[in-house]
């Protein structure tokens, strides 16, 4: 499974954040949030990454423990 937060780290390497936010046409706050795990990535930086999300569900597993 693809990690988008290693992957903006990855991009950010050896940059200016607000560099990285302006090619990805973020704010650098946000791009600071997502990076500190604050915030989840959007459709506009996941599109700038080259990745989608994707949602999956199954079925609990039999004596797990519940809420």
């Amino acid at each position: 499974m693809l990690n988008p937060v290693e992957l903006l780290r990855q991009r950010c390497a050896g940059k200016a954040k607000s560099a990285v936010a302006d090619e990805m046409q973020v704010s650098p706050q946000y791009l600071s949030d997502v990076l500190a795990e604050r915030r989840e990535p959007g459709p506009k930086m996941l599109d700038a990454l080259g990745l989608e999300r994707v949602v999956t569900y199954r079925r609990k597993r039999k004596g797990a423990d519940r809420d």
